[in-house]
């Protein structure tokens, strides 16, 4: 599970550096077997899933996110917003 969150803690944290260009505050919290992980931050546009080409360097973070978090999702916050994920232990680990 370590390997899987470092992955997607550096890709949420990642888009908030480069996009919302405010301060921001990474929070692990640990539920049972899994990890909920917070990246909040000062911008009100909210990240978007988008489709990236082959050759492109972008846009591949939240498909990233996506196919290494249980879930995630993105929540107002009074000033800004917080996205946020679920990291569970694999099947069989």
């Amino acid at each position: 599970m370590a390997d899987d969150l470092t992955v997607i803690a550096s890709e949420v944290v990642t888009n908030a550096v480069v996009h919302a260009k405010s301060a921001m505050t990474l929070s692990l919290h640990r539920q049972g077997r899994s990890v909920r992980g917070e990246v909040a931050d000062h911008s009100p546009v909210w990240p978007t899933l988008l489709p990236a080409g082959p050759n492109e360097e972008h846009g591949r973070g939240l498909a990233i996110v996506s196919a290494y978090s249980e879930r995630w999702g993105v929540d107002p916050a009074p000033e800004g917003k917080i996205v946020w994920f679920v990291c569970g232990e694999r099947q069989g680990s």
